[in-house]
């Protein structure tokens, strides 16, 4: 149906005068028509926001929750907390402390175990040290200008050198810590004849002691008895324990023997002597009074008698030829030592060695299954003694303090003490047994590998510091 303008104009004047109205209805019309459209997009929009916010939310609980974990030595430290930069700074500054304590630890290691100036290559000479140093406490028995690379003009006499300087070492440390042994047969022997003439002819009155009867002889035999257990008493009033260099079973004097000995076996019979050192330190140690310090005599110590100590391996072999010259081989291995980085003269290159290479356990080998690897080397050790039964605890804290040396196997059986003092050997009268101890003994090769002789070096795979 038309409208015609008539019609029109009415309505045209109501909109006029009621435009706000019109609009108003109009927008209303136009948002129920086109609403929905919209309202899906604010929706969507909307969602991401929340879904944004709720990330947000996440990680600020996590941050809550931040759990932290440090490695200590008596286990691991864990805590829980917002990450905050006081957090943070305070985790920085026990890391530094953390780094610093396992920098002062490796020093301590270093210089408990003997390491002989960690900072200073070639190391000082003994004789330039101070005295009574503990750091340092290891050395050569000869000059660094002379061991482990000798010029070609002295090498000829160095194995002498080195063997005579080892027996003073010996018998140096052994006087240090009150060793000794029983009076030697020839001076029992003279004292019991002298005092068999003074009672002959002055007690008995007789001219010789073929003049002398049945009850007469028995006399004289039960004062020289106890002329003699007098003696072994009074030697023994003077030391700590019975000990000789002998029971190290040193190598023969090269100048009696003529043989010739390698750089390598040199290097062993210093190896060897730093070895007894802390054995006898811990000796000394244990036969000490634990509050005054005092040094026992041999009837009041712990340890009485030390028999026999024998160092059952090296993580390297000696090859000799039949030139009398020498190579080092590693242990187990096959490979002899490279000829052409034998040492011709000269100090050797500062070695590179690592502290903090990986510490592979094998218990195949060990009770303990440490072995050899880049930062120490395993010297077994069997060591047989004599000790009051009683106070083998007191000798087997000592050896845990003197340093890093472990007991593997100990044996014990009863020492007859009575057998022992027709000897010489005086005991006391409480019940001793003869002990057999297997020690694990380290050496960390950041002090050792330094007086190593190239074969060795080469042997164990050792390189120098700055070598390419």
């Amino acid at each position: 149906m038309d409208m015609n303008l008539e019609q029109v104009k009415p309505m045209i004047g109501w909109i006029k005068e009621h435009l706000f109205i019109f609009v108003m209805s109009l927008l209303i019309v136009l948002f129920l028509g086109c609403g929905w459209y919209f309202s899906g997009g604010l929706n969507t929009q909307l969602a991401s926001d929340i879904d944004d916010h709720k990330k947000n939310f996440q990680k600020l609980e996590k941050a809550s929750k931040t759990s932290v974990t440090l490695p200590m030595t008596n286990g691991d430290f864990t805590a829980s907390g917002t990450l905050n930069q006081a957090l943070l700074d305070s985790l920085d500054e026990l890391s530094s402390k953390m780094s610093e304590d396992v920098t002062e630890a490796r020093r301590m290691v270093l210089a408990h175990n003997g390491d002989p100036f960690p900072d200073t290559f070639p190391h000082p000479e003994f004789s330039d040290r101070q005295a009574g140093q503990k750091t340092g406490a290891k050395r050569l028995l000869v000059s660094e200008s002379e061991f482990p690379s000798p010029p070609q003009s002295q090498r000829e006499n160095l194995p002498n050198k080195i063997h005579s300087a080892l027996v003073t070492a010996y018998d140096e440390m052994l006087e240090a810590a009150s060793a000794g042994a029983p009076p030697a047969p020839t001076s029992v022997e003279a004292m019991l004849l002298r005092e068999q003439s003074r009672f002959v002819e002055t007690d008995l009155r007789k001219a010789s002691r073929e003049e002398l009867n049945e009850a007469e002889v028995s006399e004289l035999t039960a004062k020289l008895t106890q002329d003699r257990l007098q003696l072994y008493n009074e030697e023994a009033g003077k030391i700590s324990f019975y000990a000789t260099p002998r029971a190290f079973k040193l190598v023969d004097s090269p100048f009696v023997t003529k043989q010739n000995h390698s750089l390598a076996e040199m290097y062993t019979w210093h190896w060897d002597w730093w070895v007894a050192e802390d054995l006898i330190s811990a000796i000394a140690a244990a036969n000490s009074d634990p509050v005054s310090g005092k040094t026992l005599t041999v009837v009041e110590a712990p340890v009485k008698r030390l028999i026999s100590v024998q160092t059952l391996d090296a993580p390297f072999v000696v090859e000799k030829a039949d030139s009398g010259n020498s190579a080092g081989r590693q242990m187990g291995g096959s490979g002899r030592g490279n000829a052409s980085s034998m040492s011709a003269g000269g100090p050797l290159a500062e070695p590179m060695v690592d502290m903090n290479g990986s510490l592979d356990t094998d218990y195949k080998v060990s009770l303990t299954g440490r072995t050899s690897n880049n930062v120490f080397d395993v010297r077994n050790v069997r060591v047989v003694l004599i000790i009051e039964t009683d106070k083998l605890p007191r000798f087997v804290n000592a050896l845990g303090n003197e340093n890093f040396i472990t007991i593997t196997d100990v044996s014990l059986q009863p020492a007859n003490a009575f057998a022992a003092a027709d000897r010489g050997y005086i005991y006391g009268a409480q019940p001793v047994s003869r002990v057999t101890l297997d020690l694990e003994t380290l050496w960390f090769r950041k002090w050792t590998a330094a007086w190593m002789p190239q074969e060795i070096r080469d042997a164990l795979g050792i390189k120098a510091k700055n070598a390419g």
